[in-house]
């Protein structure tokens, strides 16, 4: 490697990546001298120079011989490389957990008494704890032995020393050049002790003072703040504007006596100034603690210049809190003190009031509540309190939805005592207040430009409309976590104290100052859930790795390594852990020693975390599963790569001339996906997929899938090739097998008293399944499941049937040995957030991630200490003033010309800040939508227009008959070619019609096919499921003459629908059609020009071309996430609506096997509306003699009851006729098929339009069984 050679220091020494740049070596080596001395000089002790008798831990006094330590710091360092090794599945990787000096008890009885819950043998008991009010007043060590090997790496460096940086950190822009880049120093000022000091962090402005200024001074103030936070103007040179725009209305008030009222004295002059007269002073958010650089224990930011020592404030820990230097001024020499790490933290509470303060806020944080649900106090409800009322047919739309929203309770304090140690008490003694909760997402991200990590901590008021929940200006970002590595979770620990302390005042209870209000108003808060990806969920929530032999899984039992296991994924057998034994082995670890902590996280599982002192809240519930990396970074990757690819499910022979991969990737190369789609890769074996990229893979995976494999139409029931030996499939299998064998052989050893040596052999011996059959209908089961699961709206049977489904299959793919992730046990258990916290796009992690690429592309190059994520949290949250900023100049009642231009001027800067993070994906096309409904502008129009001649594109005749239609109420309208107008009608004249690139629907584009701009989103979904083609989009203007000066104005569109051919060919998926959404069409071919109204446009969808049987069809699949639930004629509006439902029609679902007496058996007013007014408008409308009234009434009659009678004979020529039959109703009638197949008396047209038909085959795939009769008999 040219420049480059081997690193002998001790890191690189024994790590993956030895080879370093000459600097780099030189940097490492200066490092381990440093280290070196930093050991011998042996300072921990009583005598070191950090020792500070006022210090509480100084009764732990550890006083080593320099021999000794340097001992222990290479001890230390073996271990944290062992730790950081990759997280892999191999079972030697686990402790072993004999040897241990005493026991803990096993899960506690029902009949233990109060104190029977303790530790047998434990040395330490809940009644020596302190009280929860000192839980954050101490400093908790983290030991050495559990640090990582970054954060050893930080140990050894000297405070003095330069931050080590990346080798490419030369190319990537310095952090200095950007506005709101503030150095350590200037953060901290010296303060003389015992003097007087401004608050450092001010409450915000309920008022901000530049609204009584005079517009032309607000326009002065808005320009010198743009030019000093966004286009890196030097103070200097914004108090230069400063006083030259002074200047200028000063010269201007001597022409212009108007001017009067313009106070100059008071002319802010300075960059601060003018940010504190905006309201946009990020001091007023952001506070700045200073940490040690090792354990990161924290102090508050006045108490720099009061510490005798630089050294860590606990005598155990050898870390540094600051560097200073001597600086000499015109009187004496004062000490000048820079942090060595500092911490930015948002102050929550401002942040609430900040946002309270704009106005209709608090209108949107009420907005989920029901007439009957006004604000006081109310009882908490159970969650089967919640299921008795709401039942488990209701759909769940958001978070409101679930039952933990109204299952908080407040008044609650965490105290000792119950059965477990810890409960949670009501003090109080009052009800519930439906208040606002927060939600914390999210922190674990990597900037890009150096080897720099950071993380993000982020927090989303629940309340607010899920349309702009999760806007970055709706977003706080409580925090940056300093960088460069990851910390451990006792350094997170007091990264999340400050917060949680917040957060504990609000759930007692703020009065704040309320838009809109006079006086004060209370408010409450709590934390809801903590949605982070696994990894980082189980650190915040103290929990063990999901790679952990006895707690990967901390809702039930099972082991690890009965992932080889079918019982692993049937949840009827699952056996449920106790929620509130987390609780208490993390108090126990609280108040112990090191060692204690470190067998109780091997025992039990948990470790100490400051969220566990939150009232309600329970670790592994309030961590519900995160759906984006699990699902599909996760679950689908692990399909596409672990299974497919490597499991050798593409292999081929050597005589094949269309090898499965080839004709896999054909369909991904294939498919049309609308402009807006992050569309999957060309490859399927390429490099890292975006979960979007993954999330539309799945889409379209059954298809393709079935084009690899099928044979003649049909995916064979034989085994998959051998892969050839020396390939890198062949390697990939043979490890698969080597890893599924270990594990076997540990699940044996677990689940088996006294295995014999033939059970080792049988265990050893097993083959993982290569069937393409087996393969293929347990993957068409699991895209259904997870399309049902990933719905927009669901209800808790959905719910449970989705994952009932994926069981099924994840028990399927055991008994077929094949290799499954710790995430395929885990998402059985999302029944649970599911129904708690409602559908997963009301909580998922999308916009958090987004926020991360926007933090990420912000100017750094790795500075440490805390200086980058400082220079990030200020830019964040002046973007967060800066709209509140707008939004105040926009209510100003009467704005002036210089108060238009300032909210033009920060407008645009701001849009030049959303460019950042912001790509193309389904992410950006969901959040639009839900901000175009809750705006109420549905409807865009392109910008390339052009005006068109009807008649020279062939479509006069076509608009001038919907125009008839749609405006027939208004004027009447004629051809331009008529000779001869009737009177009081106007003409249609072909020219005025303005021909439209694309529209803008609820946030999704739909393009004209004869246009460039179009061409990408020509394909569409009309009235549910339809599939067409738009030819065309007009907008029609029509100036009427009667009455004149009166203009009608419409938008249109052209289509062609596609076309289904006499014969279609069956295919695999058809049984899953209702989940899956998919539909066969005839390729290339469409039927006639419809000219319909462009609100009736209703997704999109996916276009793959399939060749079978010597033609191609085109199979269509929506590319959205809400489930077909129309509205169509009277029956299904019985059905949808749950009023009418519930005290009508539910009646006649009592039939759960229909037959012919109860075919008419109902509510009477169902009676008289369904069945009596249906017939009176059919009958008037169509001018029916009595006769044949007669005739099609006892036909209707006659056609209900059989239909209902339970029987389906053979050639019965109604059968032949109608597809409506007793077979087609009573799958309706079943639990399963009850929101299918409303079609009633006759024809079934509209069931298969809108998606809603049900075969009988499809019925008993559902249920599990194959005979109709077991149907009719549960």
């Amino acid at each position: 490697m040219p420049g480059l050679r081997r690193c002998p220091c001790s890191l690189c020494k024994d790590s993956d990546l030895p080879w370093q740049h000459s600097r780099t070596i030189k940097r490492h080596l200066e490092r381990d001298a440093e280290a070196l001395e930093l050991a011998k000089s042996g300072h921990v002790g009583k005598n070191a120079p950090n020792f500070d008798p006022d210090c509480q831990d100084n009764a732990h006094d550890h006083v080593s011989s320099p021999d000794h330590q340097e001992l222990e710091l290479s001890t230390g360092i073996d271990m944290i490389k062992e730790a950081q090794e990759p997280e892999n599945e191999d079972l030697n990787a686990y402790s072993d957990q004999d040897g241990m000096e005493y026991e803990f008890d096993a899960d506690v009885s029902e009949s233990h008494s109060e104190h029977e819950h303790e530790p047998a043998g434990c040395p330490f008991a809940l009644d020596d704890f302190e009280p929860i009010s000192a839980l954050f007043s101490r400093p908790t060590s983290p030991h050495h032995l559990e640090m990582t090997h970054e954060d050893d790496d930080l140990a050894l460096a000297s405070s003095e020393s330069e931050p080590e940086r990346s080798d490419s950190d030369s190319e990537a822009a310095d952090i200095t050049a950007d506005p709101s880049f503030i150095p350590r120093a200037q953060l901290f000022p010296f303060y003389e002790p015992g003097g007087t000091y401004d608050d450092p962090n001010p409450a915000p402005f309920k008022i901000p003072p530049f609204l009584s200024e005079h517009p032309i001074v607000r326009q002065a103030y808005v320009r010198a703040f743009i030019a000093g936070a966004f286009r890196g103007a030097t103070h200097s040179l914004v108090q230069d504007m400063l006083e030259g725009s002074k200047s200028t209305i000063a010269s201007f008030l001597k022409k212009d006596s108007s001017l009067a009222q313009i106070d100059l004295e008071n002319f802010a002059t300075t960059f601060s100034t003018v940010e504190r007269r905006l309201g946009v002073n990020t001091s007023s958010y952001i506070k700045y603690f200073f940490v040690c650089d090792i354990c990161w224990i924290r102090h508050e930011p006045d108490t720099l210049y009061t510490l005798k020592s630089p050294h860590c404030t606990d005598s155990k820990c050898r870390g540094k809190l600051y560097t200073s230097k001597r600086i000499l001024n015109a009187t004496k020499s004062i000490e000048k003190r820079t942090p060595c790490k500092i911490l930015p933290y948002a102050l929550l509470v401002h942040a609430i009031q900040r946002v309270l303060l704009r106005p209709g806020k608090w209108q949107d944080f009420q907005h989920w509540r029901t007439p009957d649900d006004q604000p006081g106090p109310a009882l908490p409800l159970s969650e089967a309190e919640q299921f008795r009322l709401r039942g488990v047919h209701i759909p769940m739309n958001d978070v409101y939805d679930g039952w933990a929203w109204r299952a908080i309770h407040a008044g609650l304090e965490r105290r000792k005592g119950g059965r477990w140690g810890m409960e949670d008490v009501n003090v109080r003694q009052i009800a519930q207040p439906l208040c606002h909760y927060l939600v914390d997402s999210s922190w674990q991200s990597t900037l890009t430009g150096s080897i720099h990590s950071t993380g993000a901590m982020y927090s989303t008021v629940i309340n607010n409309p899920r349309a702009i929940r999760f806007l970055g200006e709706e977003t706080f970002l409580i925090c940056v976590i300093p960088g460069p590595h990851e910390p451990s979770l006792e350094q997170i620990n007091h990264v999340f104290e400050p917060f949680i302390r917040e957060v504990n005042t609000l759930y007692c209870g703020i009065e704040m100052d309320v838009a809109s209000f006079e006086t004060k108003q209370p408010v409450h808060a709590t934390i809801l859930m903590n949605n982070s990806d696994l990894p980082a969920s189980r650190k915040t929530a103290g929990l063990a790795g999901h790679t952990s032999e006895e707690w990967f899984c901390p809702f039930c039992t099972h082991r690890f390594s009965s992932l080889i296991s079918s019982e692993c994924f049937d949840h009827y057998k699952f056996e449920a852990r106790e929620p509130w034994r987390f609780i208490k082995y993390s108090f126990l670890a609280r108040f112990t020693s090191q060692a204690m902590r470190d067998e109780i996280a091997v025992q039990h599982g948990k470790r100490w975390s400051a969220f566990d002192a939150l009232p309600g809240w329970i670790p592994s519930l309030s961590s519900p599963l995160e759906w984006m990396h699990m699902v599909y970074l996760c679950l689908v990757k692990h399909l596409l790569k672990g299974i497919l690819l490597n499991g050798g499910m593409f292999n081929s022979n050597y005589n094949d001339v269309d090898p499965p991969l080839q004709r896999f990737e054909e369909i991904l190369n294939a498919a049309w996906w609308p402009g807006s789609v992050s569309r999957p890769p060309k490859k399927a074996g390429a490099g890292s997929l975006k979960a979007d990229q993954l999330r539309n893979m799945l889409t379209i995976l059954p298809i393709a899938l079935f084009h690899a494999w099928n044979i003649e139409g049909e995916v064979p029931d034989e085994d998959a090739p051998q892969a050839r030996a020396n390939t890198k499939i062949a390697r990939a299998e043979a490890r698969t097998d080597a890893l599924l064998a270990k594990r076997r052989k540990a699940h044996l050893d677990a689940s088996h008293p006294t295995p014999t040596a033939a059970d080792y052999i049988a265990a050893q011996n097993m083959e993982r399944s290569h069937n393409y059959k087996d393969h293929y209908e347990g993957i068409l089961s699991f895209c259904a499941a997870l399309q049902i699961l990933g719905n927009r709206s669901i209800t808790s049977y959905e719910a449970a049937r989705g994952l009932d489904m994926l069981s099924k299959v994840f028990r399927k793919w055991a008994l077929m040995n094949l290799h499954m992730t710790p995430y395929f046990h885990l998402v059985i258990h999302a029944i649970d957030p599911i129904t708690r916290f409602g559908p997963v796009y009301g909580w998922h992690v999308y916009p958090y991630e987004r926020h991360n690429g926007k933090l990420g592309r912000f100017n750094h190059n790795g500075h440490a200490g805390g200086e980058l994520e400082a220079t990030l949290m200020r830019s964040w949250w002046r973007g967060q003033l800066v709209t509140t900023l707008i939004q105040q100049l926009k209510d100003i009642p009467d704005k002036s010309i210089e108060d238009l231009e300032s909210i033009a001027l920060l407008e645009a800067e701001l849009k030049g800040q959303d460019k950042l993070g912001r790509s193309r994906g389904s992410l950006d096309v969901m959040l639009a939508a839900m901000q175009a409904e809750h705006s109420g502008e549905r409807l865009k129009l392109s910008k390339q227009r052009k005006n068109v001649d009807l008649h020279k594109l062939g479509t006069y005749y076509d608009v001038l008959g919907y125009l008839h239609h749609a405006w027939s109420d208004t004027i009447q309208l004629c051809s331009n070619s008529e000779l001869v107008v009737p009177p009081g009608a106007d003409i249609f004249f072909s020219n005025t019609s303005t021909s439209l690139q694309y529209i803008e629907l609820d946030a999704l584009r739909y393009g004209a096919n004869t246009s460039i701009r179009g061409q990408k989103y020509c394909y569409a979904y009309v009235d549910s499921r339809r599939p067409v083609i738009i030819e065309y989009i007009f907008q029609i203007t029509h100036p009427c003459k009667h009455p004149a000066g009166h203009v009608l104005q419409t938008t249109c569109a052209i289509i062609r629908p596609l076309l289904q051919a006499v014969t279609m060919p069956e295919l695999p998926w058809d049984p899953w059609m209702a989940d899956l959404g998919t539909g066969t069409w005839i390729a290339n071919e469409f039927g006639d020009r419809e000219v319909i109204d462009v609100y009736r446009f209703s997704g999109h969808l996916v276009l793959c071309p399939l060749p079978l049987h010597d033609q191609l069809w085109w199979i269509t699949v929506p590319h959205d996430h809400i489930y077909p639930r129309r509205q169509y004629f009277l029956h299904r509006t019985f059905h949808k609506v749950l009023f009418f439902y519930k005290h009508f029609h539910s009646m006649h679902h009592r039939i759960y096997v229909p037959y012919a007496f109860g075919s008419l058996y109902g509510h009477p007013f169902e009676g008289a509306i369904l069945d009596g007014l249906s017939g009176i408008i059919s009958f008037s409308l169509t001018g029916m003699t009595a006769r044949q009234g007669i005739l099609l009434f006892t036909f209707a009659t006659y056609k209900t009851v059989e239909d209902h009678c339970g029987y389906c004979f053979p050639w019965h020529p109604m059968h032949m006729l109608f597809g409506n039959n007793p077979e087609y109703h009573d799958v309706h009638h079943q639990q399963a098929g009850i929101k299918y197949n409303h079609s009633q008396p006759l024809f079934i047209h509209w069931d298969v339009i809108l998606g809603m038909r049900m075969t009988m085959e499809e019925l008993r795939a559902k249920q599990g069984t194959s005979k109709r009769k077991q149907i009719k008999s549960r």
